[in-house]
């Protein structure tokens, strides 16, 4: 690892002088740590290169041991403590000197933590009381707390007062805490400070009217729904779960309101007035086509009728056809009889052909006629529908 590399004693005597409570042989342990850190890091034991580095940094406490930390940490997949330990090197990044490089990776690193973690600016009244965070101490200057997006618990004490609150953070969200220590929650009741942006919203509480923002009053501890009103914004209602004995911080942003439909294109009475005395334009007549009449549909029953005229004009040229070839094969048989001498039963079967085939030729002639004429009659009866 570079950076641990090039951190030797040298550069630790120069920026962190020793004090009569340091001892010489503390700071050689520090170098043999961050030497050793360094291979480990190199040889992907993250976990071993970590501790290393933080057993440093209790010995001598320099930023550039913090830089070391953060990178380890980025490796170990902790994002909210090495968004933590990126920052507090570049809040010291002014006082190195030829350290450009690691400024510039430290910047680049903690941008992009920043989109996944969340931030907690915490002031207090008094100031500099003592904050902890989740059960957590933090330094008496720490400026900007990393943490998980979520929710948290904050505990600020001074003098022998304290100031709890809990508060909910989302991911990449910075939320600015300001804690006045004082008159304690009752343990029976839960502490709501609400602020909105643009202040002035008036706020209810599971459809109680509370007051306007700034708003601090004290409620029942549970769930409730909380509802955000101002004219021209969006209403913003918000689910929330309170804790006895604590004060939760809800800092809201309000969104503007959109233009109904229509609200934008309104006339206003001289804008309708002005165009009252507007000369109206000349439009050319406009020509168009009459509707086309509509062509009748045929009906159910018309395409029956349809349908049985159409059967009984085939029937009927069918039947004449049988007819014909009936008729011939009798003239055919007649020609046979008469033209040929024949014994007496080939004469008789001629005639009895003959016959048969003049009967079948009449009786389709007869169905031809018929489906004919019944074609007519049920050509007429559908034309008079």
């Amino acid at each position: 690892m570079r950076r641990a590399l090039q951190i030797s004693l040298m550069v630790l005597l120069c920026q962190l002088a020793p004090s009569t409570a340091r001892a010489a042989s503390d700071q050689r342990r520090a170098e043999h740590l961050l030497h050793e850190g360094s291979e480990q890091f190199s040889n992907r034991e993250y976990d071993r290169a970590l501790a290393s580095f933080q057993a440093a940094f209790s010995l001598v406490p320099s930023p550039l041991i913090l830089f070391d930390m953060a990178k380890t940490e980025l490796k170990l997949d902790k994002p909210v403590i090495a968004a933590q330990h990126f920052h507090d090197f570049l809040r010291q990044a002014p006082n190195l000197k030829n350290h450009e490089h690691d400024v510039a990776e430290a910047t680049a690193s903690l941008a992009k933590l920043e989109a996944t973690v969340a931030r907690l600016r915490i002031r207090t009244d008094p100031p500099r009381s003592k904050v902890i965070v989740d059960d957590v101490a933090t330094k008496d200057d720490e400026d900007l707390i990393y943490v998980n997006p979520g929710s948290h618990i904050i505990l600020a004490t001074a003098l022998g007062k304290t100031a709890q609150s809990q508060v909910s953070v989302g991911v990449g969200e910075l939320q600015d805490l300001v804690l006045t220590l004082g008159t304690p929650v009752p343990a029976s009741l839960s502490r709501l400070n609400v602020r909105t942006e643009p202040p002035g919203a008036s706020i209810q509480l599971d459809r109680k009217p509370q007051g306007v923002t700034p708003l601090v009053t004290d409620v029942p501890p549970g769930a409730h729904t909380l509802v955000a009103r101002l004219d021209g914004y969006t209403d913003l209602n918000r689910d929330l779960s309170t804790l006895p004995g604590t004060t939760s911080q809800l800092q809201l942003t309000l969104s503007p309101a959109t233009p109904r439909h229509g609200q934008g294109s309104q006339v206003t009475p001289n804008a309708a007035k002005g165009a009252s005395l507007a000369a109206p334009e000349k439009t050319p007549p406009l020509i168009t086509k009459g509707p086309e009449p509509l062509k009748p549909e045929e009906t159910t029953s018309q395409k029956a009728w349809w349908w049985t005229d159409v059967g009984l004009g085939a029937l009927a040229v069918a039947a004449t056809g049988g007819g014909i070839g009936f008729g011939l094969g009798a003239q055919a048989a007649n020609t046979q009889l008469v033209s040929n001498h024949h014994s007496q039963a080939a004469a008789n079967g001629l005639v009895q052909t003959l016959h048969t085939r003049e009967l079948a030729a009449n009786a389709s002639y007869g169905v031809a006629g018929l489906a004919a004429a019944t074609a007519v009659a049920v050509f007429c009866v559908k034309v008079s529908f």
